[in-house]
Formats: structure tokens, C-alpha cells, sequence
């Protein structure tokens, strides 16, 4: 197999929040990478990768907040992340995330094994101030919108190769007292 074909490759799901404008000091990842990740894939072939991935049962992106800053992994943590409280069933989307894994394994692909689907999103990598992040967590809405292939081409950035898109669960719209969402 060319090395040239390998990708480093995951799929996930666009998120997008009011970020803060300042964070703690860390190797923060640029809003446009962050994501929340569906599952990873490694180092592959790129050309044995099927685009036939499975359409989710919902239409309409995800909302939920962020309610609180996770260290992963627990023990020793390089990573810092929000974590997702959904405001809608999280079943829907624990079940394709589980049938995402399903029809990756079955395309042949060895993915680790997860005991329970962790919905966050990275923000920072180490080096990091554990302390200084937690201190620096608001809770802010969130939402996830499209779907991509992502690869990872080092540096902390993640371009989408494919997409599948959802309706956006709402839109800023103009109003004359404020904004306001339809």
C-alpha cells in the first residue's frame, strides 16, 4: 500500500457555539476546527473508503449546551474539553453514532471500542493550566450542524473531505431591538 493514499482520518460533526474570544493559554484549536468527533479511523487507505456512509434518522442539527470542562483522558490528561448536555432525545444520536461504528467495521475498518458515547468537543491541547481552565468554563449554547469526513492534517486542523449537511436548528436573524432566531 502507497503511504501516499493514507489519510489520517475520522468522521464528526460540525459544532458551532459563541465562543469566547479569549481562552486560557494552550494550543486552543481554531473555531472553525472544532468538531465533535463520531468515530475515528486512524491512519488509512483513503481509496477504500465507501462515501455510502450512513444517512442519520434526523434532518434538523443537534442543540444542546456546554455544562462543564472534562481533562481527558482522566488520569493524564493532554486534552481539554467541553462537554454536551443535549436539550433534545440524545437517543437519536447515540443510536447513529452506533450505527456509524457498525458500518465502519463491517467496510473493515478496526476501530477502538467505546463503553459509552462522551458527546464533547476539544478545545486545547497540552500544554495547559488545569486550574486556569477550569476557572475559565461558561456554560454557552451549542449546536452540531453538518456532518464531514474529516482529515487530519496536523497543526490542529481539520478539513472536511465529504459532507452530508442538516438543517441548521435555527438562524440569526435581523431585528431592530436585538436579535432574534426563527
Amino acid at each position: 500500500m502507497n503511504n501516499e493514499e493514507k489519510k489520517r482520518l475520522f468522521f464528526g460533526m460540525e459544532v458551532f457555539a459563541p465562543w469566547p474570544l479569549k481562552f486560557p493559554s494552550g494550543r486552543v484549536l481554531d473555531e472553525s476546527h472544532r468538531h465533535m468527533t463520531l468515530a475515528f479511523l486512524g491512519n488509512v487507505n483513503f481509496s477504500n473508503l465507501k462515501t455510502s456512509f450512513p444517512k442519520p434518522s434526523f434532518k434538523v442539527g443537534k442543540v444542546g449546551f456546554f455544562d462543564k470542562t472534562l481533562f481527558l483522558p482522566e488520569k493524564h490528561p493532554h486534552v481539554v474539553s467541553w462537554h454536551v448536555k443535549w436539550l433534545d432525545d440524545v437517543a437519536l444520536l447515540t443510536a447513529y453514532k452506533n450505527e456509524c461504528f457498525s458500518w465502519l467495521k463491517c467496510q473493515g475498518f478496526s476501530l477502538q471500542e467505546q463503553e459509552e458515547f462522551l458527546p464533547h468537543v476539544t478545545i486545547c491541547r497540552s500544554p495547559f493550566d488545569q486550574k486556569k481552565w477550569e476557572k475559565a468554563f461558561i456554560t454557552l449554547p451549542m449546536m452540531v450542524k453538518d456532518i464531514h469526513l474529516y482529515e487530519s492534517v496536523g497543526k490542529l486542523k481539520y478539513l472536511p473531505i465529504w459532507s452530508y449537511s442538516l438543517k441548521a436548528p435555527f438562524v440569526e436573524i435581523e431585528h431592530t431591538a436585538d436579535i432574534a432566531f426563527h
